[in-house]
């Protein structure tokens, strides 16, 4: 999206790993879960799911959007 940009890593005191959820200086990446499935549900011809994680990943990732969401919107 910024071809001009280089990635920084952020520290650990940075608020997104701490704004609501706590997490570790790093959030959970897709390598620690296991590969999406090639196979979705759809309702009117519209993809409503793709997978059936187990409720802590779901959790995981829930915390981890609320988190970036929050940064967003506050700065």
């Amino acid at each position: 999206m910024f071809p001009n940009r280089q990635l920084v890593e952020l520290d650990s005191g940075h608020p997104v790993f701490h704004r609501v959820y706590d997490f570790p200086p790093s959030f959970p990446t897709m390598a620690e879960h296991r590969p999406p499935p090639g196979r979705g549900i759809f309702v009117r011809g519209r993809r409503t799911a793709a997978r059936n994680d187990p409720p802590e990943v779901r959790e995981r990732a829930f915390r981890v959007g609320v988190n970036v969401g929050s940064c967003f919107v506050t700065h």
